[in-house]
């Protein structure tokens, strides 16, 4: 049995990605969107790993056997917030938890009071990725910095936003409404003080934007667009 735990649906564009929970679920999926800092939600987890279980007990009591011990494997992209979910769901804080990609680097068993042991695992990505695919798990630290340019992720991030979130993005950056996208990274330069001698500092320009994304003073989007 699976289930597909959505980390992060605080940060999102709920309307976006509600329609991809509909599609997993219609493919099978027990599908749970998490907020990682609630903790009524990692209880709907619990109760559905007990609920995947409960046959099994029931079968196991009827021979007068005690309950068999669940073994559950978290695997995912990186820093979807895997080690978040397993410290809250083993109550303590057994993982290193950072906002980078790569900080798991092996396979810990850790057990939770709730008579479940979790298998943490490192983040994994396809073999290969498709450059839009690429560009979106790097604008939301899925994979390092320094495997794409910065200043074409966050090109990538801004004529992203200036498509699909056009109103989160002027009001970031006190943008005038006339900005077009070509106008992006200079009046964005101005904003935050980074032109000198005429000349844009480009790179700094790439990390405010793409520090905005991380450090969470974007919310509210999705960078998959619901397509099917």
């Amino acid at each position: 049995p699976r289930i597909l735990v959505v980390t992060k649906y605080d940060l999102c564009d709920q309307n976006v990605t509600d329609k991809w929970l509909k599609y997993y679920e219609n493919l099978g999926y027990i599908v749970i969107p998490v907020n990682l800092k609630n903790n009524l939600d990692y209880k709907k987890i619990i109760k559905e790993i007990e609920d995947l279980s409960l046959s099994i007990n029931e079968r196991r009591k009827s021979k007068d056997l005690l309950d068999k011990e669940i073994n559950a494997l978290v695997i995912g992209v990186p820093n979807v917030g895997k080690s978040t979910l397993i410290n809250t769901l083993a109550g303590k804080r057994s993982q290193n938890v950072e906002n980078r990609p790569g900080v798991t680097k092996e396979l810990v068993w850790l057990k939770t009071k709730h008579n479940i042991k979790i298998l943490d695992t490192p983040g994994l990505l396809w073999p290969k990725l498709e450059t839009n695919i690429a560009f979106n798990l790097a604008a939301t630290t899925a994979i390092k910095e320094e495997v794409l340019p910065i200043i074409d992720v966050a090109n990538h991030i801004l004529e992203f936003l200036f498509s699909n979130y056009p109103e989160i993005l002027f009001t970031r950056y006190k943008l005038k409404p006339n900005t077009s996208n070509d106008d992006l990274f200079f009046e964005i330069a101005k904003h935050i003080g980074a032109i000198k001698n005429d000349e844009i500092d480009y790179e700094r320009v790439s990390m405010r934007v793409i520090n905005d994304i991380r450090s969470e003073r974007i919310t509210g989007i999705t960078f998959d667009k619901y397509d099917r």
